[in-house]
């Protein structure tokens, strides 16, 4: 395993390039070497190169649930949230994946129903996402996209109060 430190991160290209272009490397290992620049790069402050790697994993396996979640989050994280939801959305009906990474689907999910507006369905994922045995990470990170939103509506809905209206128009 790799540190995300000084000469290792120089060794990080040469490795990538090195499993795409193994005639023996199956798929999955592909996928992996992929996965795992995305997340060096997103680590070292790369985020484009890093969403390239998450991309390119996808396109080696598109049923790949790590790879989808990845490229989902990492989508997320930049606000495309109609890209990520389309990666999470396939991440999460495709069957194949392990419970642990449908688990972490299920807690991005609900931190991207939070970020869209639809708390019903950012509650449900989450029940999920704790009731299949979410990283406590990704718990975290959902639990705090839902309270950001409802802190978003609550003040929303302070801000159109018929007093706040009306002090407003005084």
């Amino acid at each position: 395993d790799y540190k995300v430190t000084g000469v290792q991160t120089c060794a990080l290209p040469i490795l990538y390039e090195r499993a795409m272009n193994d005639d023996f490397a199956d798929t999955g290992v592909r996928v992996r070497a992929a996965l795992r620049a995305g997340e060096l790069n997103a680590q070292i402050g790369k985020p484009r190169e890093s969403l390239r790697r998450f991309q390119h994993a996808v396109e080696l396996d598109g049923r790949s649930v790590p790879a989808r979640l990845a490229l989902g989050t990492a989508l997320m994280e930049r606000g495309d949230l109609p890209g990520a939801e389309t990666h999470l959305a396939a991440a999460a009906g495709n069957p194949r994946g392990a419970k642990t990474a449908q688990a972490d689907v299920q807690a991005a999910l609900a931190m991207l129903y939070s970020k869209t507006g639809r708390p019903e369905l950012a509650a449900t994922a989450m029940a999920k996402a704790r009731v299949m045995g979410a990283d406590a990470g990704a718990l975290a990170r959902a639990q705090d996209a839902m309270r950001a939103a409802v802190r978003s509506e609550e003040h929303t809905s302070e801000l159109q109060s018929p007093c706040n209206l009306v002090c407003r128009l005084l």
